[in-house]
């Protein structure tokens, strides 16, 4: 009696779909793995995700964090306010910070030991505005973090008659941590991806007038230093989310940056 092919056929059909199905739950494996990659800073949209990336890529932040320090020179210029002029260095992580003033003095910020409790720089005016420029410096190189969201902006992508790339930055709270600024509206250049300007809101522990809650960075003069392109002049202007850019504050000029290496007790 001739047996019946059927049981052979069926098993080869079965044999064929569950390979083809391995094939697509890897492909789908692999796309979510892609997709997780690039969401990782901000779910679920991933376009915010890109738009970090895309920042990143044109600062060169890859390069960047290959050096443990970065060090430079900051004089700024805000008409009748006290000049400031320092040199500070940093972990290109943002959690050890030196700056060291002409008078000899230093102020030394480490993540690790200094909380709102023991050492507040919200609450001191003069700690405030000297580890803000830190914050200026490493914002386009430092938004790959867990305490940051970047979501979506509401208001305009323009700024006079530009028009930019625009997403709004907020950082989550972390308990005994200065976090210098709630958050920010970064402007991104649509041709070259460099951060162009950045809106930031003032602490109300800083400035008791609603009118003086948020300004702006604008980010010029880019030089390449060891391959990585940074901003050496700064200017800050009144800012809001509704009418953009009002009257020059002042500027800051950076220059002689490098990546030193430092003594293990530098940051103390």
């Amino acid at each position: 009696m001739k047996k019946s092919q059927f049981p052979l056929f069926f098993l080869a059909y079965l044999a064929i779909m569950a390979f083809l199905s391995a094939c697509n739950e890897q492909d789908k494996d692999s796309a979510n793995a892609d997709q997780i990659k690039i969401d990782a800073f901000s779910k679920p949209q991933p376009m915010v995700g890109l738009f970090v990336l895309s920042l990143e890529k044109a600062h060169n932040a890859a390069e960047y964090r290959k050096h443990e320090n970065v060090r430079f020179e900051v004089t700024t210029d805000f008409g009748e306010m006290e000049k400031v002029h320092a040199i500070i260095t940093m972990s290109t992580t943002q959690k050890d910070v030196k700056i060291e003033n002409d008078d000899g003095t230093y102020l030394v910020y480490e993540e690790s030991t200094t909380s709102l409790q023991e050492d507040s720089i919200m609450h001191n005016f003069e700690r405030f505005k000297h580890f803000a420029w830190a914050h200026f410096f490493s914002l386009p190189k430092r938004l790959r973090n867990e305490y940051v969201r970047v979501e979506n902006f509401e208001g305009s992508s323009l700024l006079g008659d530009e028009s930019f790339r625009v997403r709004r930055i907020r950082l989550v709270p972390r308990p005994g941590h200065d976090d210098l600024f709630e958050w920010y509206v970064v402007y991104a250049d649509r041709s070259t991806g460099l951060l162009r300007y950045a809106g930031y809101g003032l602490p109300s522990e800083i400035y008791e007038s609603k009118n003086a809650l948020s300004h702006s960075v604008e980010y010029s003069d880019y030089d390449l230093v060891e391959g990585i392109p940074i901003a050496q002049r700064w200017t800050f202007w009144e800012w809001n989310t509704e009418t953009g850019l009002g009257k020059k504050l002042g500027e800051s000029r950076l220059k002689n940056i490098s990546f030193p290496e430092v003594a293990e007790d530098y940051y103390k």
